[in-house]
């Protein structure tokens, strides 16, 4: 029978193998972090190109995408100056990728820097694995200096691949880049570059950082364990349900070598010679061989049949899934196979997902976006002369309105802002501080005060048309009866009454 087990398993080794193979998980290692994660896994999972996570990757990948893409960009209050234009320029293009490295690693450096070849900003990132030597303030946890230290990979004139190390340490005085190895042609040993910005210059985001920690966290890190129990709950599933819909084929014979043989051989090619050119195909198939004995004893095998655990794998895999929703804070609604939903079955869960979003922007994100503005600052001073003023970072407001309940919004508030300017009840610098949080980008008060009262009219104006173009709409003749929105229905029968 040796041969016959060379035709079935080791003439198909490698496709036969994997068909056989079952996973062995450490479950320790994949459900239990006993150690913290670093950034490089973290990119891995976000980019879904680590193995242990790549079934279970897509839930923790739509949701941050959407707290990416509700979180919006920051702007600077004070626009008008262009030199605060120019940074809001860069703020633009930067938002993306500095709110997903905070969703996703939790911690890494904008390094900000004075191109004067270009007579512009430039931001440069580091990465939290390469960061080497900190020193802290020992009392508030403050970054007092740090090197980056970079392994890499070139090939020089001739051709030959070559490495080398380059590291990078920073100051609140000068910038010290050194490096070792096979460094390129004409890169000195040591180059030392000062500046007069007197702090680092560099910005070091830690999202989600508590007042006793040193580093801060990513969601990827919170949500870890539920991906990786989702991946593996998916991968054993997908290879149980290619195992249960093989074919299963029972043979009887008193020579099963020589049966396999010319069956092979009759549903198998053949040339002119009778060789055989193609065998058969057992990749789709699961092959019993039953023996005949010399008395005629016919030897028996059995499939055994494994309660089907697909409702259990459905049910647990569910469980990880809302796990990872929970960490995020995100609502079903949210995710791209939910967003067919009417805006009456989201509108209980539109408060608490605003007051979410307004909760990462103004604790976390907001002083992210100052210190970097600052930072900003200086540098574009001490590089053009001039004095950058100073502003505030602020965010446009969450708008999840629909048109008709925002025009209805706007008609109450100005008619109320109205009703308390003339009672005295509110100033216009006031009035025009309420209206700045719902309709943003208002500008200074003071280029606002003479056409305050104007612009009240108008505004309530514009929402009363577009009130009332909704209500002229045309309506079914069955709902001629039904109270519109605003009437009670007392005014709707004495309505009815005087038409008769």
């Amino acid at each position: 029978m040796s041969s016959l087990f060379d035709i079935i398993f080791r003439s198909h080794k490698n496709k036969a193998s994997s068909l056989f193979m079952t996973t062995q998980h450490d479950l320790e290692k994949d459900f239990v972090l006993s150690e913290r994660l670093d950034t490089k896994q973290m990119r891995e999972v976000w980019n879904n190109t680590s193995k242990p996570y790549k079934l279970g990757a897509s839930v923790i990948i739509a949701g941050i995408s959407a707290l990416i893409d509700y979180t919006g960009v920051p702007y600077l209050s004070n626009d008008k100056k262009q030199d605060i234009k120019l940074i809001q320029k860069h703020f633009g293009v930067l938002a993306n990728t500095v709110h997903r490295k905070c969703f996703t690693e939790g911690n890494f450096f904008i390094w900000v820097n004075w191109n004067d070849k270009i007579k512009d900003l430039e931001f440069i990132l580091f990465n939290f694995e390469n960061m080497w030597n900190p020193v802290f303030d020992i009392d508030t946890g403050e970054l007092i200096e740090v090197s980056f230290k970079h392994n890499f990979h070139y090939n020089d004139k001739s051709g030959n691949h070559c490495t080398a190390n380059r590291i990078m340490r920073f100051t609140d005085k000068e910038i010290i880049t050194t490096y070792d190895g096979n460094r390129p042609q004409g890169m000195p040993v040591k180059s030392v570059k000062k500046h007069s910005n007197g702090r680092l210059p560099l910005v070091f985001v830690r999202y989600n950082r508590s007042l006793d920690e040193v580093y801060g966290h990513g969601y990827i890190e919170a949500a870890e364990p539920y991906i990786r129990g989702l991946s593996s709950i998916m991968e054993n599933r997908l290879i149980e349900d290619r195992r249960s819909s093989r074919k299963k084929l029972k043979i009887t014979a008193k020579n099963p070598e020589s049966f396999l043989l010319n069956t092979a051989s009759v549903n198998g090619l053949v040339n002119e010679n009778g060789e055989q050119i193609r065998s058969l195909d057992i990749e789709d198939m699961d092959i019993i061989f039953c023996a005949i004995s010399e008395n005629n004893v016919e030897e028996n095998a059995e499939w055994l049949k494994p309660d089907q655990t697909a409702q259990d794998s459905l049910q647990i895999g569910s469980h990880m899934i809302q796990c990872i929703k929970e960490v995020l804070g995100t609502p079903d609604w949210v995710y791209p196979a939910k967003l067919g939903a009417s805006y009456a079955s989201v509108s209980a869960q539109v408060p608490s997902w605003i007051h979410h979003i307004e909760n990462i922007r103004t604790r976390e994100l907001t002083n992210i976006w100052q210190q970097l503005y600052d930072l900003c600052a200086t540098i574009l001073s001490n590089a053009t002369g001039r004095r950058i003023v100073d502003t505030d970072v602020k965010w446009k407001r969450l708008d999840l309105e629909t048109p008709e309940l925002r025009a209805k919004i706007v008609n109450y508030m100005i008619s109320s802002m109205k009703l308390a300017r003339e009672n005295l009840l509110m100033t216009d610098e006031e009035i025009r501080d309420y209206l700045d949080e719902y309709m943003n980008n208002l500008g200074e008060y003071s280029s606002l005060e003479k056409e305050l009262p104007n612009m009240l009219d108008n505004l309530k104006k514009k929402s009363e048309a577009v009130k009332g173009s909704d209500e002229e709409e045309p309506r079914d003749q069955s709902d001629r009866d039904r109270p519109s929105e605003g009437e009670n229905l007392n005014s709707n029968e004495l309505r009815d009454k005087t038409s008769e």
